[in-house]
């Protein structure tokens, strides 16, 4: 709302309220100007004092008029022409009460002589606050009794030069208070209409925030529709995964989906077959490429096929799929049958660990291949080309994607490479491996900080493989 607009505003709605309120301060001035009469014609009559009473009444008439008409007929007239009737009205008010002076003070004993001047100057102060939304209309009312007050006690030669002194005091203070207690009150009235106009732009922002949040509640219903039924097609094409028994695995996403797939499978010769990709970004988009990865790893896995066969396939696989930007950081592994060889094909994330029952970290089998669907080329040539590790019982494998190692607390520190070499070297107590520690010990290093990337851990450990291998 512009400056000019909430003046005139509030100018209006001064006016309206001066209106509103002034038949309450003209029915005490009536009161009073009979209560004045009667006390004056007790000490003596006189023709001028009935000449002043029908003056004030017939100003009190007009008033009562004009506020009728106001309340009654605002419509019929502008502001402006309310606004001149208000300054009439109480101008003739004022002029009166002032012809009161026409008393003559030879009528009255002397102690009640100061008697009219005191009342002037009463009613003057009485009728301040009835006008101080409109210093005008008090201005109007004030000077119009001040000069008719004067005027007529000359004319009546009975004039009290102290008493128009104090008049002349009084009026210009009293008009000074009027200004000051109009501007106060005209800051509180354009104060509320600012207050009411911001309620009425947070009511009407309220209901379009309302509706907006009733369609993003729509929205947000119809994509979790949409995301359950992803999950579950998702879940149906990753679904063929098998469960070895003597690996563990531990997933964690960053959200309803996850860009880290881990996928195991048996060979019929024996031998077992892992896959733990990372690809590009998260949730459902990153997780669309297990899709096609799972289904090429699993039917080339069950078939017993080297890791590099395996890897250009994927490859090939993904680099055709994938919009560019988007890959797979993976790494593949292949357990002999008989628990004593490990193939290890490591493309794009961090180091695989080998550690021993006892804690002694035999083989960390850093990344040397480009990640999956990158290059069209294949990333290895020949199975030999892929790490090949001897296991024996009681040794763990270990890969895991950068989210384990970048994972951070509230701080912002990361949960690092050192503190993953460092949980791995120590000795095996049990036999169920060390993933439900390196679980718990990520956990609380974490504590309530938000994920910051998905996190995917296999652990292979031979012990488990060779009780199973006895029992055959």
């Amino acid at each position: 709302m512009s400056t000019h607009r909430l003046t005139l505003a509030t100018w209006k709605q001064r006016l309206d309220l001066v209106y509103a309120q002034a038949m309450a301060p003209l029915l005490h001035s009536l009161l009073a100007m009979l209560l004045l009469y009667a006390t004056l014609r007790f000490f003596g009559h006189h023709p001028l004092l009935d000449l002043w009473l029908g003056l004030s009444l017939l100003s009190i008439g007009l008033r009562f008029l004009f506020l009728r008409a106001h309340r009654l007929h605002r419509a019929r007239l502008s502001y402006r022409g309310w606004y001149r009737l208000l300054l009439l009205g109480t101008g003739l008010g004022g002029v009166a009460w002032g012809c009161v002076g026409l008393y003559p003070l030879d009528a009255l004993p002397a102690p009640l002589r100061s008697l009219p001047f005191i009342t002037v100057s009463l009613v003057m102060v009485a009728a301040l606050p009835s006008y101080i939304p409109m210093a005008s209309a008090y201005a109007s009312f004030a000077v119009g009794l001040s000069l008719s007050f004067t005027l007529t006690t000359w004319f009546s030669h009975s004039a009290n030069q102290a008493a128009l002194l104090v008049l002349a005091v009084l009026l210009p203070v009293l008009l000074s208070m009027a200004r000051r207690f109009e501007r106060h009150f005209t800051e509180s009235l354009a104060l509320q209409r600012r207050e009411r106009h911001l309620l009425e732009r947070m009511r009407a922002n309220n209901a379009r925030l309302s509706a907006l949040n009733e369609v993003l509640n729509q929205k947000q219903d119809q994509l979790d529709r949409e995301e359950a039924i992803a999950q579950h097609v998702f879940c149906q094409l990753t679904g063929d995964n098998q469960s070895l028994e003597h690996c563990r695995s531990w997933t964690r996403p960053m959200g309803s989906f996850s860009g880290d797939l881990i996928q195991m499978a048996s060979a019929p010769n024996g031998d077992d077959y892992i896959l733990l990709g990372d690809f590009t970004g998260h949730g459902l988009p990153a997780a669309m490429g297990a899709v096609p990865a799972s289904s090429v790893f699993l039917a080339m896995a069950g078939k017993g096929l080297p890791l590099a066969s395996i890897a250009a396939e994927l490859n090939r696989k993904l680099h055709s799929l994938l919009p560019t930007g988007y890959f797979c950081c993976a790494v593949l592994l292949r357990i002999s049958a008989d628990r004593r060889h490990a193939h290890i094909h490591n493309a794009g994330l961090p180091p695989v660990l080998v550690a021993t029952r006892e804690g002694v970290l035999k083989h960390s089998v850093e990344s040397k291949f480009l990640p999956l669907g990158v290059v069209a080329e294949e990333p290895s040539g020949k199975d030999g080309e892929t790490l090949c590790v001897t296991l024996a019982p009681g040794d763990c494998v270990y890969a895991y994607s950068d989210g384990l190692t970048e994972a951070e607390e509230s701080g912002g520190a990361m949960w690092g490479q050192q503190r993953m070499e460092s949980l791995i070297q120590s000795p095996l107590t049990k036999d169920t491996g060390r993933l439900e520690q390196l679980r718990t010990q990520v956990l609380q290093f974490i504590g309530e900080a938000p994920p910051s990337d998905d996190i995917a851990v296999v652990e292979y450990c031979v012990a488990r493989a060779a009780r199973r291998a006895d029992a055959a």
